[in-house]
């Protein structure tokens, strides 16, 4: 091998090889998503005055658990 030869041809990339960027893809949407909800339920906690519990508020209890199953 020359100083200006070709390099060697790169070996196929394993399944093993793979499986971390594919993790930390994942686990990045998955922390996009939770940190979305979060926003979506501080933004109706404030804008109906709740600050613990659904309040009573409609659809306030279906979003608190979306966030809770997901961060589950």
């Amino acid at each position: 091998m020359g100083l200006f030869s070709s390099p060697a041809p790169a070996a196929a990339a394993s399944p093993a090889a793979l499986a971390l960027p594919v993790t930390m893809l994942t686990a990045a949407a998955l922390g996009l998503l939770l940190v979305k909800l979060s926003l979506v339920i501080i933004g109706v906690r404030r804008k109906s005055q709740t600050s613990i519990g659904d309040g009573g508020v409609k659809g306030l209890a279906s979003k608190i658990r979306a966030h809770g199953n997901l961060a589950e």
